[in-house]
């Protein structure tokens, strides 16, 4: 691994970062967030010349505050280091008439909370096994972050900021963690203690222990996951309040339903896996975000389909802003040829068949999945209809073409909606067929009127 890879082209250097002149014409913003907007760009010149990049600059009036400023370069320190099929790659960074600026490799998709909202609005739930496939995408990345090293130094990164806005799911299928703004460096804390003790991240997806203000280690980005998968399941918030304490409490003092009492077709193998992300003591935990993926294995994908059927996936679900990245960049998107089994995890053995790839996301995985107990799984059940739905339970309406929504992910409270009924013991009616009902109606009225006949001429004799 290697530390700060300053710009190739010039080697001024000023604390940190270089100077050079405009390399980068902007094309569209992607998004903006608490500390910096990202747009898309195509670079003028050098190893990426006329490729589309993002590129992400300080807001700015937060450009001179040196506390954003110190995380801005440690996000530039920690990103340079990392080299990972699911981790966004550093291309370039450094300095210019505007600013300071991070240069990283374009993914043309949306957030996982995008893809979310957009199944929330046509109430269709995310396939079990893609749900599977792109948590663990995103555990082996975060794998990778949690044990890189620079200069035969471990780092020890804690993400402390997973959520689904950091989780970017390709239309090429791709599947990538973002945003290591709020990265905890630990190793450097060990050189250097952090008296702050400052509260980094969103709430609804902190651990307990980074709640209280704790010591963390990578097993706080495990609950995270958990979070995030319980959420892709179930389509709802785990932990929802417009109360930020009421969140805190939450997470630190109730336990969690499993998600299969939301949604019927969770085997219980996948709702212990969830639920052992999510444990209040950590050492209840998986010890590792690779060990959470090794435990999805059964339920994803064959790793050769899983990129194509997450295209799809994204594609059919997001089809405006598909069709705008195309634009605005002036190509095609073609489907990832890599295989989702990255090489720090060779072993894979998928239980999960799925249809020829040229099958849709959903008809290729819902329609031959089987559980990892080898049983065939009932199609998803329908959403549960809210009887007067608050601004909250409506849900937020379709991704849209342009940049991806700052909003928070809404859905109902898991303690109030529920997304598909428990299954009944014994096998419900199928429902009449109107058809059939309707002949069987007329033939009825028409004995009915041959009997009245019969009779009122019997009695006229």
């Amino acid at each position: 691994m290697t530390s700060l890879r300053p710009s190739w082209q010039s080697d001024a250097v000023t604390d940190g970062t270089v100077m050079l002149a405009h390399r980068y014409e902007p094309v569209a913003e992607i998004g903006v967030g608490g500390m910096g907007a990202v747009v898309l760009a195509r670079a003028l010149s050098g190893p990426s010349a006329g490729e589309h990049v993002a590129m992400k600059r300080l807001l700015p009036h937060l450009a001179q505050d040196p506390e954003v400023l110190k995380a801005f370069l440690d996000e530039v320190y920690v990103i340079s280091a990392m080299h990972h099929p699911h981790i966004v790659e550093s291309l370039d960074w450094g300095e210019d008439t505007e600013g300071r600026f991070l240069v990283m490799q374009f993914v043309p998709g949306d957030s996982l909370r995008a893809l979310i909202h957009a199944r929330q609005a046509s109430q269709t739930p995310l396939p079990i096994a893609l749900a599977c496939e792109i948590v663990a995408c995103a555990a082996r990345g975060l794998h990778a972050a949690h044990n890189v090293e620079t200069e035969g130094t471990k780092l020890a990164i804690v993400h402390q900021d997973v959520s689904p806005a950091n989780v970017l799911v390709g239309y090429d299928g791709s599947v990538k963690v973002i945003d290591f703004g709020v990265a905890r460096i630990l190793s450097r804390e060990d050189e250097q203690p952090d008296e702050s003790h400052t509260i980094r991240g969103k709430f609804g997806y902190m651990s307990p222990e980074q709640i209280r203000g704790l010591p963390l280690d990578h097993r706080s980005d495990v609950f995270a996951l958990g979070v995030i998968l319980w959420e892709s399941l179930t389509l709802c918030r785990l932990y929802s309040s417009t109360d930020q304490f009421d969140i805190a409490h939450m997470v630190c003092a109730e336990e969690p339903v499993a998600p299969s009492e939301l949604r019927q077709d969770i085997p219980p193998e996948l709702d212990r896996i969830v639920l052992k992300c999510l444990a209040k003591n950590r050492d209840d935990r998986f010890a590792t975000a690779r060990d959470l993926a090794r435990a999805l294995r059964p339920f994803c994908p064959h790793p050769k389909q899983s990129p194509e059927l997450v295209a799809n996936l994204c594609r059919d679900a997001m089809i405006e802003r598909f069709a705008w990245i195309e634009t605005v960049t002036g190509r095609k998107i073609p489907l990832q040829p890599a295989r989702h089994a990255s090489a720090d995890d060779p072993d894979s053995s998928p239980q999960i068949a799925t249809q020829a790839p040229s099958a849709s996301a959903d008809a290729a995985v819902s329609s031959t999945a089987t559980s990892a107990h080898g049983t065939q799984q009932e199609p998803l059940a329908p959403f549960a209809q809210s009887a007067s739905p608050t601004p909250e339970s409506a849900g937020p309406p379709p991704a849209q073409f342009a940049p991806s929504s700052n909003a928070p992910l809404t859905s109902p409270s898991a303690r109030t909606q529920i997304l598909a009924p428990k299954a009944a013991s014994r096998p419900r009616p199928a429902p009449p067929n109107k058809r059939i009902t309707l002949v069987r109606m007329g033939a009825l009225a028409a004995i009915a009127l041959i009997a009245l006949a019969i009779g009122l001429y019997l009695g006229s004799r």
